[in-house]
């Protein structure tokens, strides 16, 4: 009981800002034996707080459920599939109808109509592929899918993150968008100088606002960092 009250009043003083040699020299004076004051401040290591516990810190990113890409990665698919497919459509649609025709207005006006209906498919296929690409942060990592005709679904556990990174090509800094590559063991992407991603990138995510790529590259690397040290 005395060893007891004795340790509460040492606790108090500490809270107080006391210091040991303080509370020993007072402790000495009202008569208390030194062996029970050294063996009380010895099982004291360190001043107890009396502020109240930090809330844990809230993450910037919240997610519920799927979620899409930014609005305007709309005009980022449309605008690449015209880079990459106009060119060569035109080649072959003007020399397959020159070698059907010997009319030159014809010729041109049955192209244009055909790069016309290229340039509303490609713009509807831009949509559909808007519409159908999802992502989401689940408890056991970061989750995608994608695809029009053919779904593909792509998980990465946070414990294979090695690295996020945000790249903005020339397109997608016009638009104002990022791109977010999630580096893995054994999974790598690359990007196109228009600023989107290769067919099988499967850590990448492409067109989302700066803002989010930041906070989504800040929560992945947090996420990556608590399953490492979980697994350790």
């Amino acid at each position: 009981m005395a060893n007891q009250q004795l340790s509460d009043y040492v606790g108090q003083q500490l809270r107080q800002g006391k210091n040991k040699e303080e509370i020993r020299t007072k402790l000495l004076g009202t008569g208390w034996q030194e062996t029970d004051i050294n063996h009380v401040l010895n099982a004291t290591n360190s001043v107890q707080s009396s502020s109240p516990p930090l809330p844990p810190q809230q993450s910037s990113f919240t997610s519920t459920g799927m979620q899409q890409l930014d609005p305007k990665a709309v005009w980022l698919f449309f605008l690449h599939s015209v880079f990459m497919f106009l060119f060569i459509a035109i080649w072959i649609v003007f020399g397959f109808i020159a070698a059907l025709t010997d009319s030159l207005a014809g010729t041109l006006e049955i192209g244009l109509l055909i790069l016309l209906a290229f340039l509303v498919f490609s713009f509807i296929w831009a949509k559909l592929t808007y519409r159908f690409y999802r992502y989401e942060l689940t408890d056991a990592g970061f989750r995608k899918e994608l695809g029009v005709i053919y779904k593909k679904y792509v998980t990465i556990p946070y414990d294979r993150i090695q690295n996020v990174d945000i790249y903005r090509g020339i397109l997608a800094r016009i638009l104002g968008l990022s791109d977010l590559n999630i580096q893995t063991a054994g999974m790598s992407a690359t990007v196109g100088r228009f600023g989107m991603s290769g067919g099988g990138a499967e850590g990448r995510l492409p067109a989302v606002s700066r803002e989010t790529a930041e906070q989504l590259r800040d929560e992945l690397i947090q996420r990556a960092r608590q399953a490492k040290n979980q697994g350790l």
